[in-house]
This record gives structure tokens, sequence and C-alpha cells, in this order.
């Protein structure tokens, strides 16, 4: 004799669908006010001032610019220095 069982399953509860409510509308608002106004600006990026399309130009014009170079170097000294205090202080805190 032998058995055949059958497969269970478990039925959803109302508060299952309303979790799943919750999240499709966290995904909605996400693409609708972040990934939309970032797919805006990146394809207005890639156009000139009359709205052709000029691909990379934009970007490789601006990474010639000479002020790059130096707010590159700011960013990374004040970085640094933020870091080095950051971990002196830390130093200071756990000396006995």
């Amino acid at each position: 004799m032998t058995h055949v069982l059958s497969q269970v399953t478990q039925r959803k509860h109302w508060s299952d669908w309303i979790g799943f409510a919750g999240l499709a509308l966290v995904l909605f608002m996400l693409l609708a006010f972040l990934a939309a106004p970032l797919l805006a600006i990146l394809l207005q990026a890639a156009q000139d001032d009359q709205g052709q399309f000029v691909g990379l130009r934009n970007f490789s014009s601006y990474l010639q610019t000479p002020s790059l170079l130096q707010s590159l170097w700011n960013s990374i000294w004040v970085s640094s220095l933020v870091t080095s205090l950051w971990c002196h202080w830390l130093l200071y805190l756990h000396t006995p």
C-alpha cells in the first residue's frame, strides 16, 4: 500500500498582499522620482545647446578644463586632511 502525499500549499494572508502592494508602490516611486529624472539628465548631457546628439563630446571638453585638475587636487587634499585629523582624534580617545 503506497501513500500519495498531496502537495501542501500555504494560503497567503491579506497582510502579505498589503506588503506586496507597499513594495510595488516603493518601486514605482523609485522609478518615477529617481530613475526617470536621472535618465533625462543623462540624455540631456549627450546633447548640445541646439538639442543635437553629440555623444561624449561634452564630457571630453569638460575633462580638458584646467580648473578640473585643481578642484580634484582640492578634494583629495581636504579629504586626506579630514581623514588624518579623524584618525588622530580616534587614537587620542583610545590611548590610555
